[in-house]
């Protein structure tokens, strides 16, 4: 432990610590291990009904991490929820998705290709919803291919900012990963698209073209 000796070095010590939390607030993501690919999504849209018979709330939040081990064996978790939410004139609904699936499998590269062979580990979900006058209601999750091939190329992403969502000049390099058209990955929709030196934030799964920014904290 340092000891703080003088009022020079108690000044000097604060404001390294000012710019550290500093730091914090602009949103700088934690450094992420080698061979580690990290990727966000979010969404967020409210839909009202004409003539104001009532409006549709839909949010979405969920994090994918891919880990490339040693000896061409690979470890994700995928793991986030989902809400709706609808309001009617006489009643309304609430239903809510809470998934953390975890995958193993093997991967490999080839150029500026990546190849993710993935096996479903384990599943966890529930889903529930809610209508005004009836009770609380437990509901099936939708189902999850057992074993999933994502094919990833190589993609330049431009970035928005943060704050005002106006894109700017900067790209990002990124992996574009992609599921058979017949598979089902269960929680974030795809495509998955990891940055390959950063982790990137996916704004608008329900909407194309797909926005980015850098990862928060």
């Amino acid at each position: 432990m340092t000891v703080v000796r003088d009022f020079k070095q108690l000044n000097r010590a604060l404001l390294a610590l000012a710019v550290l939390i500093g730091s914090g607030h602009r949103g700088v993501a934690e450094p992420r291990p080698a061979n580690t690919l990290e990727m966000r999504s979010e969404d967020a849209e409210t839909v009202h009904i004409a003539k104001n018979e009532g409006a549709i709330n839909r949010r979405h939040a969920s994090k994918v991490i891919i880990e490339l081990l040693a000896g061409g064996e690979v470890k994700g978790t995928d793991a986030g929820s989902s809400f709706e939410h609808n309001l009617y004139r006489n009643f309304s609904t609430d239903e809510e998705t809470v998934w953390a699936d975890t995958w193993t499998g093997a991967w490999a590269k080839k150029g500026r290709s990546l190849t993710l062979d993935l096996k479903l580990a384990d599943r966890k979900c529930t889903r529930k919803k809610r209508e005004t006058g009836l009770p609380d209601e437990t509901r099936p999750c939708s189902a999850v291919s057992e074993r999933i091939r994502l094919v990833c190329v190589t993609q330049q992403v431009r970035l928005e900012s943060a704050t005002d969502q106006v894109r700017d000049a900067r790209t990002q390099a990124a992996w574009r990963c992609d599921p058979p058209d017949d598979a089902n990955l269960g929680g974030t929709p795809p495509p998955w698209v990891f940055g390959k030196t950063t982790c990137l934030n996916q704004v608008g799964g329900h909407r194309f073209p797909l926005a980015y920014t850098t990862c928060g904290p």
